[in-house]
């Protein structure tokens, strides 16, 4: 009995902390900093991967109200919240109009999305860490920042030859056909064998398996891809191109519609057949299936 009581009151306290994560999100999209600053501890501090220091309370405030000036309408979309004794998850997709200067980037007029996961740590109703991880170059690439390769420094013999760029491009040109053909093995001996790939709205794999897999029970009505720029140096290349395609999976007939953006790197077999060895794909919109 003693154990049931515990287990409920845990439960309790658990949500209690997944409805103070919403409470979050929902002072932010009001612009409620009062409420805010009540909803974290004294020494709160939020993490976030690239910035070379956690930000206390006075620097996140400052940042929301820079991010809301440039994009009035933002608002967190919230798609599932779980909780584990002091820790929540959540798991949300973030919404705005670009109508104003952001990072430098003059006003587009594009609205944008940005998908996100965020863990809070909850100490008596009261966050005191916040780690946030969100699809800032997706959302860069969706103001019209190129995701553009450093140049690397390649003698001129090795750099990538005309024949390279023709074959790197029949080989795009290739999958398409045999992606409308429904024929995944096929598309697969264009990847390594144990490549990684990146999709958009999905956990990363690996290997040409997991690729057939992946599209097992997939119905493509319609798609095109297009290597846009290609460079490389040796047995190495790396390009980007832009796809758009029409499908439908096994348990829902509806046909949804995508387009987005891909990077690629190839690497060159004895055989002179490049593979594919890294794919990243990032859609322009979130296809609901």
């Amino acid at each position: 009995m003693v154990d049931l009581e515990q287990m409920r009151a845990q439960a309790e306290i658990e949500e209690q902390n997944k409805e103070m994560a919403r409470n979050v999100f929902a002072a932010i999209d009001t612009g409620n900093f009062d409420r805010l600053g009540e909803l974290f501890a004294d020494d709160f501090a939020l993490e976030v991967p690239g910035l070379p220091e956690p930000l206390r309370k006075d620097a996140l405030f400052l940042l929301i109200k820079t991010h809301y000036a440039a994009f009035p309408d933002w608002i967190h979309v919230i798609e599932n919240v779980a909780a584990d004794g002091d820790t929540v998850a959540v798991k949300l997709t973030q919404n705005g109009t670009h109508k104003a200067e952001y990072e430098g980037i003059p006003a587009t007029g594009v609205k944008v999305t940005l998908p996100a996961m965020h863990f809070f740590t909850i100490i008596n109703g009261k966050a005191v860490d916040w780690f946030a991880v969100e699809d800032y170059l997706g959302l860069y690439m969706q103001l019209g920042m190129e995701l553009k390769p450093k140049e690397m420094d390649c003698p001129s013999d090795a750099r990538l030859s005309d024949d390279d760029r023709s074959a790197l491009q029949q080989s795009v040109a290739d999958m398409v056909r045999f992606t409308l053909a429904g024929d995944w093995e096929a598309v697969a001996s264009y990847y390594s064998d144990d490549v990684t790939m990146m999709p958009p709205n999905a956990d990363l794999s690996t290997g040409r398996e997991a690729l057939v897999a992946g599209y097992t029970g997939v119905t493509i009505s319609e798609f095109s891809s297009k290597l846009v720029t290609v460079d490389g140096c040796g047995d190495v290349a790396y390009g980007r191109g832009q796809y758009s395609w029409t499908f439908s999976v096994a348990d829902n007939p509806e046909s949804v519609s995508e387009s987005g953006k891909w990077v690629a790197i190839w690497r060159k077999q004895d055989d002179g057949r490049w593979l594919i060895e890294l794919d990243i794909n990032n859609a322009d919109a979130t296809a609901d299936i």
